[in-house]
């Protein structure tokens, strides 16, 4: 029995060439469909038409159809021969173990890991706000362990997947994890909860299910969740997304996971943070760090052939393992690698956000993912980036003063220079230029005004308007009055010094800042007979805190 989820099989012994028709409904097969065929007469269904749903599919040894089950019998079902392998019907015991299989969750349970409490900040939810994020960065996992304070809004208690198949209906067809196959496949609500409802001893112990792909933005579930209040804050779509343009929903996932579910090692999609709340059951989180290192070790193991083969955790230094309980809400920062293991039948809400302190992953992973993929994972990731550029700008802007670090400013620049390169590509483009650089908008002007925002804070972050006097600068805030006279001498005495001795003086002046003078003792420097030498002198200087003008005239004139 054979499956085909992409393009149809053509008919072998036809003189033309033309599609697959189904056995029962006589409608072609779309490349779309899912469909089967039987092992006897080759005759091709949709498995709609025979009432087999994609999941069954990897049940099945042999399909036999209703015309062939009277002469050939009926179709069989796989034996379980091993735990080991993610085809539960392979014989050889030889075989490398593959991820998700239970002989993998086994070992990766008793694998000695960093305890993970090591690398996860933990805050209390009042406390975690733009203003600590703007002061502290987000570049590690910060664990909130109850909403109080976060502004946030889940269901009541007694909420479960009835609930949510009562608001959406029973013949949804969600998008459901094979966790044991590590592989995406479609199943009907009702199907899926019925097998949620079944209890854990009563189950196939070797295949277990895990929907994480449902968005609940646009359906009646999307009033009883309410996204944390510094995720709404943060997030670029929510905050600078145009009201007029169809909005992509990301913010809202519900998350129902089998006992034993497993998702393995990944990156969220353009390098995008996360928010996950465990509203019942627990998580079990196994994080590795963004460095140069494990990101190229990651990609690495992505593009091997042999990745199923090859645990991830056993590829880099350090991984850490984070249990996370009922009521308890992680965010991960941008780039972080992880995998998420369910220890019981859990429901968790969640959501995925680009964000001012994540620009670097987030251009990083893009580019990472066009190298494995050759496509974008995030919907409209340059179009984001472009809406979220102004709103940078103006963040730059009202915030001059409280900068967080020069490492931020360079992290802008560095959307700059991807704003460029979208630009230029989309100049050259015919096909997705819209989408590399958003239509009836002055980007070469958004472009610009985010040059000069940047330029502006690190003036700002380096001490304020820089002066440059005898060849040196230096931080206003740092003259005070006994160092502006020291300057007016330096300045009068200096017409007098040939061109060497003006070089050793001005070497002398560049360390004024390593100077004290002791009380009572300016005197004894002759700074105030020097003072009355001086003719046609003007300073001034300027800084955020204080303004010094010392202006002076000469014999005869007035101060």
């Amino acid at each position: 029995m054979k499956m085909r989820t992409f393009q149809p099989k053509k008919v072998e012994n036809s003189r033309v060439s033309k599609y697959v028709e189904c056995g029962e409904c006589k409608l072609g097969i779309k490349s779309s469909d899912f469909f089967l065929h039987c092992d006897c007469c080759e005759a091709c269904f949709h498995g709609l038409c025979v009432n087999i749903e994609e999941y069954e599919y990897y049940e099945i040894e042999t399909y036999h159809c209703s015309k062939c089950e009277s002469l050939h019998g009926r179709s069989s079902a796989k034996l379980v021969c091993n735990i080991h392998r993610r085809d539960k019907s392979e014989m050889d015991d030889n075989l490398q173990t593959e991820s998700g299989t239970p002989q993998f969750l086994l070992d990766l349970m008793q694998a000695e890991l960093c305890d993970g409490e090591q690398i996860v900040d933990k805050v209390k939810g009042q406390s975690l706000t733009m203003g600590y994020l703007l002061k502290r960065g987000f570049n590690r996992p910060i664990v909130v362990e109850c909403i109080d304070g976060l502004d946030m809004q889940v269901p009541n208690e007694d909420f479960d997947e009835r609930v949510v198949m009562s608001k959406i209906g029973t013949d949804y067809v969600l998008d459901v994890f094979n966790a044991r196959r590590q592989e995406m496949m479609k199943m009907k609500m009702l199907t899926f909860v019925r097998l949620m409802q079944t209890h854990p001893s009563q189950r196939d112990a070797s295949v277990y299910y895990d929907c994480h792909s449902l968005e609940i933005s646009r359906t009646e579930l999307s009033n009883m969740v309410r996204v944390p209040r510094v995720v709404n804050n943060m997030c670029w779509i929510s905050s600078c997304w145009p009201q007029s343009h169809f909005k992509p929903e990301l913010l809202k996932y519900c998350v129902i996971s089998m006992e034993r579910s497993y998702l393995d090692f990944h990156i969220d999609y353009g390098g995008s943070s996360m928010w996950y709340h465990v509203f019942k059951g627990q998580k079990i989180f196994f994080l590795v760090e963004p460095t140069i290192n494990n990101i190229a070790l990651y990609e690495q193991w992505k593009a091997s052939p042999n990745q199923s083969e090859t645990p991830f955790y056993r590829c880099v230094e350090k991984c850490y393992k984070f249990k996370l309980n009922q009521g308890s809400t992680l965010f991960i920062p941008g780039g972080w690698i992880h995998a998420v293991y369910s220890s019981c039948d859990s429901i968790a809400f969640a959501g995925n956000f680009l964000h001012n302190f994540s620009i670097p992953f987030q251009l990083q992973i893009n580019e990472l993912e066009q190298r494995l993929y050759g496509v974008n994972s995030f919907p409209y990731f340059e179009l984001v980036h472009w809406y979220a550029a102004p709103a940078l700008n103006k963040f730059l802007q009202d915030n001059a003063k409280k900068i967080p670090s020069e490492e931020f400013i360079n992290h802008v620049n560095e959307l700059v220079n991807a704003l460029k390169d979208w630009l230029q590509k989309s100049k050259k483009s015919h096909d997705n230029c819209e989408l590399l650089a958003p239509c009836g908008v002055n980007c070469q002007k958004i472009i610009t005004d985010l040059m000069n925002s940047c330029r502006k804070a690190k003036r700002v972050l380096e001490g304020g308007e820089l002066i440059e006097k005898h060849g040196r600068k230096r931080k206003s805030d740092d003259i005070n009055e006994k160092e502006t006279r020291f300057l007016l001498s330096a300045a009068n005495n200096k017409r007098n010094k040939s061109k060497q001795e003006e070089i050793m003086e001005s070497e002398n002046c560049s360390k004024i800042e390593e100077m004290e003078f002791p009380n009572g003792q300016e005197n004894q420097n002759g700074f105030d007979s020097d003072i009355n030498q001086i003719s046609d002198i003007k300073i001034e200087c300027v800084s955020p805190s204080k303004t010094v003008n010392v202006q002076y005239f000469g014999d005869d004139g007035a101060q």
